[in-house]
């Protein structure tokens, strides 16, 4: 509240939107009183002095199989900002969605983005295994009426790796013929497949 006669202070930040002379006016009130005032200033370039800020994000943010490893396909985005000036240039920053599968060392997806201050990179790496592993029965074994013995057959997966080489389980002897027991295997992306595999009591 001011006397009457009495002065006060307004501080107003003018950030000039183009460069060279710029003039203008503002008003509004404080207490309730009104005012309005003119002001002029001199736009000058501003000096970036950093290069792009590049922020990556992937939708879904956690793998949904195991590992570390999707088993969907995730999309990669980046967000691009420079505060202090345009950007001029970027590569490799549009969206990307992953939706074959990886070498194991998954998928490597870079940012590139330039402004005047100079250029930066953001990258991230994707690792998607959505297939089975294949599961290969052995030759079918032969096993003694009533005695022990084990069916096995071999894991493979050309992305995220099996799990294990080989699974196995045990063989019901306990009556002649031809028979069959599952095997599962699995990758390490969680990925599984379940095969019979035979054998002869």
């Amino acid at each position: 509240t001011l006397a009457v006669g009495g002065t006060c202070h307004i501080f107003y930040a003018f950030t000039p939107g183009v460069l060279g002379p710029v003039t203008g006016n503002t008003a509004g009130t404080i207490n309730g009183q009104p005012f309005t005032f003119d002001f002029s200033g001199i736009g000058m370039p501003l000096v970036d002095t950093t290069p792009p800020l590049i922020t990556p994000s992937v939708a879904p943010p956690t793998p949904d199989g195991s590992n570390g490893w999707y088993r969907s396909s995730p999309t990669v985005s980046f967000d691009v900002e420079d505060g202090e000036s345009a950007i001029q240039s970027t590569s490799g920053c549009d969206p990307v969605v992953v939706s074959t599968d990886t070498a194991p060392a998954g998928r490597l997806l870079t940012c590139f983005a330039t402004s005047a201050g100079g250029t930066s990179s953001q990258s991230v790496t994707i690792k998607r295994d959505a297939t089975q592993p294949t599961v290969t029965c052995g030759a079918a074994p032969t096993f003694a009426l009533g005695g022990s013995g084990t069916v096995s057959a071999a894991v493979a997966d050309p992305s995220s790796g099996p799990a294990n080489a080989s699974v196995s389980a045990p063989a019901d002897t306990s009556t002649l013929g031809a028979h069959s027991v599952p095997l599962t295997g699995a990758d390490v992306a969680g990925n599984t497949r379940t095969v019979s595999c035979p054998y002869v009591v």
